[in-house]
């Protein structure tokens, strides 16, 4: 399963619900960014991390509202990057 594969829907169990995308047929942010990051615990999946970077740098991932989808690209890339701030380090 690619980044391309990810929809913008899900029930909890995980069934995908393309048909509630709007508009139709645009990913957003805040579902590739996070499985992006998720992904990022293992070295396995290098390939779809690299993808969920070049989907998101591109910064064209705006279904549902702007605000909302480019904060989640910049926390998304912030994290990626390895340029997220540690506020936890002394």
């Amino acid at each position: 399963m690619g980044v391309a594969n990810i929809t913008n829907g899900y029930d909890l169990n995980g069934t995908p619900h393309p048909e509630k995308v709007f508009p139709a047929g645009l990913q957003a942010a805040s579902f590739v960014g996070p499985a992006g990051v998720g992904a990022m615990h293992s070295a396995q999946y290098q390939s779809f991390i690299d993808q969920a970077y070049a989907e998101l740098a591109t910064l064209k991932l705006s279904a549902g509202t702007i605000y909302y989808q480019k904060s989640w690209t910049a926390l998304s890339l912030l994290m990626l990057t390895g340029n997220l701030l540690d506020f936890s380090a002394p």
